[in-house]
């Protein structure tokens, strides 16, 4: 099946909506570096979204700080562009749940999430060290079984209607 112009359209406009909040998330994380004096080496960009790598030492606090920064831009922004999502404008609905889920996500303790990140860094300030590789591995699992939980648990209430 073909698609039609206003098709391609909307499905363009969604992706460029969803990078959008991709792509603050990541400014969020560039500019609270930048603000504690860390400079940003490099940024890398997988399948599974785009990594600043920061250069020289930084200490706990900073690095919780730039690690929280990209879900606090993706809630603000999500909270900002509310009032034009609930008057029914689909570019908002999309970028507040875009944002939303984004922050979401990488909220959860799995090590290589912004969560994961934040944990280990307030273990390591709060007992010092960088924190074992098994507490490590203990809130990664902890926060994968609970997705995991989180997703049975809509999967059970929502039904598909044939």
């Amino acid at each position: 099946r073909q698609l039609s112009v206003a098709e391609l359209w909307e499905q363009g406009s969604l992706w460029l909506t969803v990078g959008a909040a991709a792509l603050l998330h990541e400014m969020g994380h560039f500019v609270a570096a930048r603000l504690v004096g860390v400079r940003v080496s490099r940024v890398k960009a997988d399948l599974f979204g785009a990594r600043l790598e920061l250069s020289g030492l930084i200490s706990y606090p900073r690095e919780w700080l730039v690690a929280a920064c990209g879900p606090l831009v993706n809630v603000l922004c999500g909270v900002a562009a509310y009032p034009p999502a609930a008057a029914g404008k689909e570019w908002a609905v999309w970028f507040v749940g875009a944002s939303l889920t984004l922050a979401a996500v990488n909220l959860l303790p799995v090590e290589t999430l912004d969560g994961g990140r934040m944990l280990s860094c307030a273990v390591a300030w709060l007992f010092g060290g960088s924190g074992s590789l098994f507490s490590r591995l203990v809130y990664t699992v902890v926060g994968l079984a609970g997705l995991w939980c989180i997703t049975l648990l809509f999967s059970e209430r929502v039904s598909v209607k044939e």
